[in-house]
């Protein structure tokens, strides 16, 4: 993975090159194949992932009456991330992260982020800024969402 092709996304925003660089070292790229689960509800797991190619479905399971069913959420594109409630509480998974295409992603260590973060506050805060600014966006989209469908 490039640096100069993940510097638009908007996790990356306003890191330096070198910042860039640090936190990719945190993480590594990986695939998944059309339909397979990235992530399961409930696993314990505290990765955080990018996106660089391919789409992914975040569904939850649903309970209508005494049945169950599996909503999607949203459907996630290249740059998108996903995994940050993990990331962030390490507790378990509140949904499933299932391939809609054969993705590419960068699977990073919330270990070694943290370590990152540490070391470098700079870069941390600007990471975490940016997390903090996408799930604002996702709970506006959200509430905007819901209001529609009350409507």
């Amino acid at each position: 993975m490039k640096t100069e092709d993940l510097a638009g996304f908007q996790i990356f925003d306003g890191l330096s090159s070198k910042e860039l660089e640090a936190v990719l070292a945190c993480g590594f790229e990986c695939s998944y194949p059309r339909e397979d689960v990235i992530i399961q509800e409930s696993a314990f797991s505290t990765d955080l992932f990018v996106i660089l190619s391919g789409r992914v479905s975040v569904e939850v399971d649903a309970r209508y009456f005494d049945q169950s069913r599996r909503r999607q959420i949203v459907l996630l594109r290249p740059g998108d991330i996903f995994g940050e409630i993990g990331f962030l509480e390490g507790k378990r998974r509140s949904a499933h992260v299932i391939a809609t295409d054969s993705v590419r992603l960068v699977r990073f260590d919330a270990d070694k982020l943290s370590r990152l973060f540490s070391r470098d506050s700079r870069t941390g805060y600007v990471f975490m800024k940016n997390l903090g600014l996408i799930l604002a966006r996702r709970l506006l989209d959200a509430n905007f969402r819901w209001r529609d469908e009350i409507v």
